[in-house]
């Protein structure tokens, strides 16, 4: 009994030998995230499996594919020899359908934006244009002036130098005829202005509303992933349907 263990761990240690001696590693490193490896019928998700993978092969020639999300489909042979280590390190381009659905997105949201731009400034550029046309600072000064006018006529009544009336009713003349253009110039941009700029605002909409349905009908770029180990196949009857994945 007593050369029973010893006797064991060798046979043991002398079969992890011969082992290692019949077969080769693989050991891989990809660096692009959810990363699918398959390799000798077998599929591993790389975010799973410890950094590197050590897959152990036995010594030959095998088919190494590699895939991520939005990146592309990778295909390499490599050849095992048995007692070394083969290093795959990788990191996946992206595919090109994903590049052009990005470019495809930036433009429907550089297209979204605008939309937005225009229809916000068109609102603000047309309620100011009416502010000024309505009213401009015009009916601050023209209370300004009345307010003027009745402190004046006040001092006049209330000057007893003869001398100060003549200059005090002149100011106040002044002043009344500075309110009274005020009153006269607000009327005019009224008067032109209330139209023009009902007219621009119909104008502008009509134009607005034409950009809006074409902006609306453009469809929203999607991106559909394209798993290569994943086949789908549907079979459909009269009256029933079937459907089953195969992972190859």
């Amino acid at each position: 009994m007593k050369y029973f263990l010893p006797l064991f761990l060798l046979c043991f240690l002398s079969g992890k030998v011969c082992n290692a001696q019949e077969t080769g590693e693989l050991r891989v490193i990809v660096g692009n995230p959810g990363a699918l490896l398959k390799v000798n019928n077998q599929l591993y998700h790389l975010d799973k499996e410890p950094t590197p993978l050590q897959i152990y092969l036995p010594g030959g020639t095998y088919e190494v594919q590699l895939w991520a999300p939005q990146f592309e489909w990778y295909k390499e042979e490599v050849t095992i020899v048995n007692g070394e280590i083969f290093p795959l390190r990788k990191n996946l381009q992206l595919s090109e359908e994903f590049k052009i659905y990005k470019e495809a997105q930036e433009r429907y949201s550089s297209k979204k934006f605008e939309q937005v731009a225009l229809n916000v400034g068109a609102v603000a550029g047309h309620a100011a244009l009416l502010w000024v046309v309505l009213d401009g600072g015009s009916l601050g000064r023209i209370r300004n002036y009345k307010k003027n006018a009745e402190v004046v006529l006040d001092e006049y009544y209330a000057t007893l130098n003869p001398n100060e009336i003549d200059a005090i009713s002149d100011d106040h003349q002044r002043i009344v005829d500075q309110h009274d253009d005020a009153k006269r110039l607000l009327e005019v941009k009224r008067y032109v202005g209330i139209p023009l700029t009902i007219a621009s605002a119909v104008f502008t909409f009509r134009q607005l509303k034409k950009y809006n349905k074409r902006i609306k009908a453009m469809e929203k770029p999607v991106y559909e992933e394209k798993n290569p180990f994943l086949s789908r196949v549907e079979l459909t009857g009269s009256t029933n349907q079937f459907g089953f994945i195969l992972n190859f």
